[in-house]
Order: structure tokens, then C-alpha cells, then sequence
């Protein structure tokens, strides 16, 4: 909070009695020193406010959508938040992942009290799409890419499920695929039915196709300006490598 000691703001009589002042003009004279009192002062604590209110965060996400990457950024955008930050550019390059993981951070990054900004700077696939879609301004740089597929289920090896069982999975994919493609559909303005159409077909958008679909404003190549810290969430070193295709792209049954 900034404060004014107005003590310093009070006439000094000492001071007051050896200056010279034309008869009459007194209280114009004190009228004036306020009014420039406020115009200068006034003016720098608004200055100083907005430049509070104008900071920006800028948070790179370059990692598979799962609980560690996720609690992660939810991590590092409350620590922004606590700091004052009033808008977070969210930089995502990711593979995608857990569609549950990668749904609960949309609805985190939507509900948080800040502008938020994504850009994509290599491939959003998958349930990262959704993570894009957060923005309320999307970019992405001129080679990039964006998927869109359906969701799978996996099951351990040699598992043995009941009827009941395997309508509960199919249940829970069939509200999987409404919920990506409703969100979707409400960030591009077009409909879920033609987004889970383009999901199952498998759509792949280069930049100029995202933007003419609805998921880009612009394309710009500038990721974040001189000098701005940047918070980085990669991918473990530690992890096994993933196989050439992930299993957040495989394709649902019947597909090809």
C-alpha cells in the first residue's frame, strides 16, 4: 500500500513569515500549491498503481499434461497472484496427457482473477488444446502446430471387467469427449457437434488454419519482452522416454 506523509505537506510558520508575497494573493498562492500538490502526487500514485495493476507474469509450459506438471503451473500462477500480478502469458508446447489433469487446469486458469494470454510456440496435441483455449487472447508463432483427436482409455494388462464396468469407461469417455469439445466450441464459436466431429476425424491445424477455426487470434513470433522473468515448467530429465507415440494420441478404436 503506498502511503503520503502528509506531515511533510503542512506550512511552516518559521518559513512562512520570511517570504515574500504580494498583498492579496495569499490564498491563491495556497490554492495553487495544493491543486499542484494533487496534480503532481495524484498522478504518481495513480502511476504507481497502474504500474502494479499492469504486471505481467509469463510462465512457459513445456511438458506432457499430467499431476506433476499441473499442480506445477496451478502452483506457480497462485505464487504470481500473491505477488500482485494482474495478467499471466501462459507460453504452452506440450504432447498433451491426462484429459482430467488437463481439464481441472483450464477451469483453474479460467476462474483466476487475471488476464490471461496463451501462445503456442511448437505443438499443442490433444488435451493441451484445452489448456490453450484458457486464453482470453491466443497466439501462436508462425511454425507451430494444433491436434485434435478423441479420447482413449487404457486398461492393465490382463484386466478382467464387468459389463457394468466397461459402461462406467465408456460413460466416462463419451462426457470426456462433450466436455473437450464443449469447451472448444466456446472458445472457436462453433459447434460441439462439428467439434467432436473434427476430434474423431483426427484434425491437425497449422497456424493459418487455427486462426481461420477460431483457437488463434494472431500470429506473432515475440514470446515475452526483454528482459521479463521467465518461470519454466519442463518435462522430468528423470522420466523413461515416452514411445514414438504417446498414448494421448492413440487413436480410438476404429479409427485409422
Amino acid at each position: 500500500m503506498l502511503r503520503v506523509d502528509r506531515s511533510r505537506l503542512r506550512p511552516n510558520p518559521a518559513k512562512a513569515g520570511s517570504q515574500s508575497i504580494p498583498p492579496g494573493t495569499g490564498s491563491r498562492r495556497t490554492s495553487y500549491g495544493r491543486a499542484a500538490w494533487h496534480a503532481v502526487c495524484g498522478a504518481t500514485i495513480e502511476g504507481n498503481w497502474r504500474a502494479l495493476s499492469d504486471k505481467t507474469a509469463y510462465i512457459k509450459f513445456f511438458a506432457e499434461v499430467n499431476e506433476a506438471s499441473v499442480n506445477a503451473l496451478m502452483g506457480a500462477v497462485e505464487q504470481k497472484l500473491a505477488q500482485g500480478v494482474s495478467g499471466i502469458v501462459l507460453l504452452i508446447s506440450s504432447p498433451g496427457g491426462s484429459v482430467f489433469h488437463g481439464l481441472s487446469a483450464y477451469n483453474f486458469l479460467k476462474g483466476v482473477p487475471a488476464r490471461l494470454v496463451t501462445h503456442n510456440f511448437g505443438s499443442v496435441d490433444s488435451i493441451s488444446v484445452v489448456l490453450f483455449c484458457a486464453g482470453g487472447r491466443r497466439f501462436s508463432v508462425p511454425h507451430a502446430r494444433f491436434l485434435l483427436h478423441g479420447v482413449q482409455t487404457n486398461f492393465p494388462q490382463a484386466a478382467s471387467l464387468e459389463e457394468k464396468q466397461l459402461g462406467e469407461r465408456l460413460k466416462g469417455l463419451k462426457i470426456d469427449i462433450e466436455n473437450i469439445a464443449g469447451v472448444i466450441a466456446a472458445t472457436t464459436g462453433r459447434s460441439e457437434k462439428q467439434v467432436a466431429k473434427d476430434m474423431l476425424s483426427r484434425t491437425t491445424l497449422n497456424p493459418e488454419q487455427a486462426v481461420e477455426y477460431g483457437l488463434v487470434h494472431e500470429i506473432k513470433e515475440e514470446l515475452l519482452p526483454a528482459g521479463a522473468e521467465l518461470l519454466s515448467i519442463v518435462q522430468s530429465q528423470n522420466l523413461p522416454p515416452r514411445p514414438a507415440t504417446p498414448p494421448a494420441l492413440t487413436p480410438l478404436p476404429g479409427q485409422t
